[in-house]
């Protein structure tokens, strides 16, 4: 039995036809409330929105795991809310976000597993929430963020493994969140981050385990979070990290097999995490020098990395005296304290 909710023009609650029926909307619907459509997870018939309709709710079509039907959101809508389209993970549509829509809030269209279709963000919009866009596996057609856009939020495009096309960052965004960009592992394609990013957050570029393009920092970053370019495994170009950074955290660089590039470390870094650099195979450079004792040991200007260790020379020498010293770590010391 159809019992259809709607209170000063907010469908509060809509009924799932039975099975093979299309859905009836109630008349004078003008908002799409919280939850309305929440959890129809085996609905699949044609379905369209009203064009009186201006706002979606929060979960309003949530976990609609089996919707794969053409589907577009009227010109009219100018506001979604969070996890207003979460989980369509069945869903395989062209598919646009209306003109008058400015800001796409957290975890919006999380979870499109499945979509590999034509989609644009309007471009009006300035600002992109949390996860927005996150898990969108084997998306990979041509698309780009409105120039407009000032703030990306925290995974707003995590787990893109199958993209791989032209791509930008607004140049009025100044801070690239925890995660924004995580594990597109195909992604190959010339990229650069924005002149007026000043921060890059923890895992930011994590992943990007094909890429190996020209690529660069730019001077106006003071803080790289940890991990923040993690198992970059292919790259090999020209890289320095902008002088004004003064800590560099935990994993950022490690797993860069193939780098072998000029490279070296700031003469402000004051500190830099476990396992920055581990596993940077190929590098061999005349400001490096490599020796073994039970971990592999790298040294990069004054600093040396072995294992999940990372410091200067002197404070290396600090912790063999303090009583770390054997027999295996003072021949690798003989090494590594050489010259360079």
């Amino acid at each position: 039995m159809k019992t259809d909710e709607v209170v000063n023009g907010v469908l509060i609650k809509a009924t799932q036809p039975e099975k093979d029926q299309s859905y009836e909307w109630p008349s004078g619907v003008i908002k799409i409330g919280k939850k309305a459509f929440y959890n129809w997870n085996s609905f699949n018939q044609s379905f369209s929105i009203p064009s009186e309709v201006t706002e979606i709710g929060e979960e309003a079509f949530y976990d609609w795991n089996s919707f794969n039907q053409p589907f577009s959101i009227p010109s009219s809508v100018t506001k979604i809310e969070k996890c207003a389209f979460f989980n369509w993970n069945s869903f395989n549509q062209p598919f646009s976000i209306p003109e008058g829509v400015i800001n796409i809030e957290d975890y919006a269209f999380y979870g499109w597993n499945s979509f590999n279709q034509p989609f644009s963000i309007s471009s009006g919009v300035i600002s992109i929430g949390d996860y927005a866009f996150s898990r969108w596996t084997y998306f990979s057609q041509p698309f780009n963020i409105p120039s407009g856009v000032t703030k990306i939020g925290e995974g707003a495009f995590y787990y893109w493994k199958s993209f791989n096309q032209p791509f930008s960052i607004p140049s009025g965004v100044t801070k690239i969140e925890k995660c924004t960009f995580f594990n597109w592992k195909s992604f190959n394609q010339p990229f650069s981050i924005p002149k007026n990013v000043t921060e890059i957050g923890k895992c930011a570029f994590s992943y990007w385990e094909s890429f190996n393009q020209s690529f660069s920092s730019p001077s106006s970053v003071t803080k790289i979070g940890e991990g923040a370019f993690y198992y970059w495994k292919s790259f090999n170009h020209p890289f320095s990290i902008p002088e004004r950074v003064a800590k560099i955290g935990e994993g950022t660089f490690s797993g860069w097999n193939s780098f072998n590039q000029p490279f070296s470390i700031p003469s402000g870094v004051t500190s830099i995490g476990n396992y920055a650099f581990s596993y940077w195979d190929s590098f061999n450079r005349p400001n490096s020098r490599r020796s073994e004792a039970t971990s592999k040991w790298l040294r990069i200007d004054n600093w040396v990395f072995a294992g999940c260790y990372s410091g200067t020379l002197e404070q290396l020498r600090e912790r063999l005296d303090s009583g770390e010293s054997t027999l295996k770590r003072e021949k690798a010391w003989e090494i590594i304290s050489k010259p360079l």
